[in-house]
């Protein structure tokens, strides 16, 4: 199993650089300038408390500016630092339930206090799905000429603590059977960046996953994907040693057989390149730049999906990259600079039984990015690329990782089932 260990260097440092919410009750010059004070000021015990309203938490808030727009930022900061302070209040007593639940099914080691620092520090000052009642927001024009703005915002319960994620997984499902859940949660758990997480789902999943073959390739192959090389070699070996003879377990030993030719290479393995692409493309989500609708609703028959893509503001270049049964395409879209426009993308339905992922990048037109890009094999990159072309999904990644830090980019993902 894997033993969680935390490192909080690079979250903290991630931290850094998205966290611009002052302290409940505070102002916050840096980020809004002198001219703005949130309000009511004073001890945070005197703030209005987020309330519990079904799945869903709701804070109210207010802050002065000289105008609109910067009196109703630095509300939703305060709003949010009063959801996160919710945040820490509960958490130790949600991880103690979730190692308890843990425990008393196999003996899993956790440090817990560790985890808990974690879970709080990687999601310190980001707020996932986090939203303004629009028709809530109230502006009041003061006598001195400044705004007054009055927010409310709302976050779901499963966004405002992502461990209850793993704890309704763990009490709806028996072990026997839930492994592959555990997987993908703890694949969405690293994307979304907490590490601690991450790891204890895949512990639960290794522990869940004992005896089952393919369950245990699915942890070994989410291991590879996020780096830990060794601790997939170490399940792979377990598969290796335990499959018996038969129809379905030669394919499983087909399977584990060229999943450790990829742990033993030198290079990594497609798969984990894909997955860094997706992070990447998370990492430079700004609806604020590119936004897509209807891609939950606009679904037709057979998978494939209708959406609205809007550039409100920026300009540039879209990139679609396909991700698909392992293979990579990738391909620009329009034929030129797109400014505060709108336009329909129709996104195929996916051929692999698994779905497909889509990432859309909105890209300046002199952007390294298009030129590694256009260094991949017009048929795409398929997993079992050479190491020549795996060097040129690196250079992709790179490059897409180097252009997410600018404010001028844009991104979304897109997950297309069949």
């Amino acid at each position: 199993m894997i033993r969680f260990r935390c490192s909080l260097h690079g979250a903290l440092a991630a931290l850094l650089l998205v966290t611009g919410c002052a302290a409940p009750g505070t102002s916050s010059p840096d980020a809004f300038g002198d001219d703005v004070v949130l309000q009511p000021a004073g001890d945070p015990a005197s703030l209005p408390a987020p309330v519990h309203d079904g799945d869903h938490w709701r804070v109210t808030h207010s802050a002065v500016g000289q105008d609109e727009a910067s009196a109703a930022g630095a509300a939703l900061a305060g709003g949010r630092a009063l959801l996160l302070a919710q945040r820490e209040v509960h958490v130790s007593e949600r991880m103690q339930t979730l190692t308890r639940f843990r425990r008393s099914g196999v003996d899993v080691l956790v440090d817990e206090a560790a985890l808990e620092q974690s879970v709080v520090s990687a999601t310190a000052g980001v707020l996932h799905g986090s939203r303004e009642l629009s028709s809530a927001r109230a502006v009041t024009l003061l006598p001195d000429g400044r705004v007054r703005v009055d927010v409310v915002l709302e976050v779901g319960d499963a966004d405002l603590f992502p461990e209850r994620r793993m704890q309704q997984l763990l009490a709806s499902h028996p072990p026997r059977g839930r492994a592959q859940g555990l997987v993908q949660l703890a694949r969405d758990y690293a994307l979304e960046g907490q590490p601690g997480l991450a790891a204890m789902a895949l512990d639960a999943a290794e522990s869940d996953a004992a005896g089952d073959a393919r369950a245990l390739l699915d942890v070994a192959d989410l291991l590879l994907e996020l780096g830990h090389r060794g601790e997939a070699l170490r399940v792979n070996d377990l598969v290796r040693s335990g499959v018996a003879r038969g129809s379905e377990q030669t394919q499983l030993a087909a399977r584990a057989a060229a999943q450790h030719e990829r742990l033993v290479s030198g290079v990594a393995p497609l798969s984990q390149q894909l997955f860094a692409l997706e992070r990447a493309t998370r990492g430079a989500e700004r609806p604020e730049l590119l936004s897509v609708a209807g891609a939950e609703s606009g679904a037709r028959p057979g998978g494939s999906r209708a959406l609205g893509v809007t550039v409100p503001g920026g300009s540039g270049r879209l990139l679609m990259l396909r991700m698909e049964g392992g293979l990579l395409q990738a391909w620009p879209l329009g034929e030129g600079p797109l400014n505060r426009r709108k336009l329909a993308l129709s996104v195929g339905a996916p051929r692999h039984e698994q779905g497909a992922i889509v990432l859309l990048w909105l890209l300046p037109e002199g952007s390294p990015v298009w030129a590694a890009a256009e260094g991949l094999p017009p048929d795409g990159v398929a997993p079992g690329a050479d190491e020549r072309e795996r060097m040129l999904v690196a250079a992709l990644e790179r490059a897409l990782r180097e252009a997410a830090a600018r404010p001028d980019v844009g991104a979304y993902v897109l997950h297309v089932s069949r």
